[in-house]
């Protein structure tokens, strides 16, 4: 250009192909001052190694409160795993019950109260009642993946 800068893009794409790094970098023609202008990264995931469990109310009502549990499937570096769709296996103990598990999936037109949905995107969610006071351990489990426990008090 007029005024000796030159604009560039440097693309590097890495870790088994997983990172992909795009920066926009700018130097000044003659001198070795090189300045990043902006980065971008997208990071994709690998298979699904893991479960994420997260209680919007760890402690609910003894009387019929409602649970509702963020369900996540993780890599083995705890990169969502976006394209997932694992079927996943909810088990409950102590005072409680499963309500229902659902993925947002418009085109899956299963029985969303048994115990066992598809993840849809890698996410789920899941719905679990207290029959009275104590604590309800909600598990899930699916092939190949540890399985996760969260624990709910009902007061």
């Amino acid at each position: 250009s007029k005024d000796g800068k030159k604009l560039s893009v440097a693309i590097r794409l890495d870790n088994k192909g997983r990172d992909l790094t795009v920066n926009e970098i700018s130097s000044i023609h003659g001198k070795d001052a090189i300045l990043e202008l902006k980065r971008y990264s997208i990071r994709t995931s690998a298979q699904p190694a893991g479960i994420a469990l997260k209680a919007y109310r760890n402690e609910i009502s003894k009387d019929r409160g409602v649970a509702q549990i963020e369900i996540r499937l993780l890599d083995e570096n705890g990169v969502p795993a976006i394209l997932a769709d694992n079927l996943l296996a909810c088990r409950i103990e102590g005072p409680g019950k499963l309500l229902g598990m659902e993925a947002g999936d418009n085109t899956d037109m299963g029985n969303y109260r048994d115990n066992r949905q598809r993840v849809f995107m890698g996410r789920m969610i899941a719905y679990a009642e207290a029959s009275r006071e104590g604590d309800i351990k909600v598990s899930f489990s699916s092939p190949w993946i540890k399985t996760e426990t969260i624990t709910i008090q009902a007061k």
